[in-house]
């Protein structure tokens, strides 16, 4: 494993490809992601820091900080810009824990899809996203504050807090789209809000053809 501390190097560069251990908080950059489908249409530019696509398999696991009583936060280095932090698509795995993940925020994104999922958007049906012994905390999207997953992909969630995420449906996650597939194991998703016209689903939204199983 590579070992980075403080304004790491994985911050800097953002390697998609990986195994990488954060012994501290980091903040991560401005950045784009093109050429994100849904559906086999191209759904415009994302605006995204860290970008994981086909072949493309990125681990992070964060050492606990005081006796493990806190844990590496990933957040926005510019609070002044719009986007998220991680777009996973096209056949991407992502795999973090020991983390928190929290103010991403592309609430304010006009389009159809640059405005969903505030920490992590999730699409394709060869992606996953799996998260473990963490938290989604204060994110904002017009859907899925937190996550907004779609077009089939896979996202496990085990022991995680979804707490304080905005948005105008899903405050914590979105789920949408044929055999898209959120499944939860001990997860706390609490106080997380829908706002805004026509709002639903404050926590999870899982729409009909969406499959979404949560187990404690």
């Amino acid at each position: 494993r590579s070992i980075f501390t403080g304004t790491s190097e994985w911050c800097i560069n953002k390697p998609v490809h990986g195994t990488y251990t954060l012994k501290r908080s980091c903040q991560l950059p401005y950045g784009v992601c093109e050429g994100v489908s849904v559906g086999g249409k191209v759904v415009g530019e994302q605006k995204s820091s860290v970008c994981i696509s086909s072949k493309q398999d990125l681990n992070i696991e964060g050492l606990p900080i005081v006796d493990g009583q806190i844990l590496p936060k990933i957040t926005r280095s510019n609070m002044s810009k719009s986007y998220r932090l991680f777009t996973v698509h096209e056949g991407g795995k992502l795999t973090l824990k020991h983390l928190v993940i929290s103010n991403g925020d592309v609430s304010l994104e006009k389009e159809a899809y640059t405005s969903f999922g505030g920490s992590i958007f999730v699409s394709g049906k060869a992606s996953l996203l799996t998260l473990s012994d963490m938290s989604l905390v204060e994110n904002k999207a017009s859907s899925g504050g937190a996550l907004f997953i779609t077009d089939g992909s896979k996202v496990e969630l085990t022991r995680i807090w979804v707490r304080g995420n905005e948005a105008n449906s899903g405050g914590g996650a979105y789920v949408e789209g044929e055999m898209s597939d959120l499944r939860c194991v001990d997860c706390h998703i609490i106080f997380n809000a829908a706002k805004g016209p026509s709002s639903v689903g404050g926590g999870t939204v899982c729409t009909e053809q969406a499959i979404c199983k949560f187990n404690s």
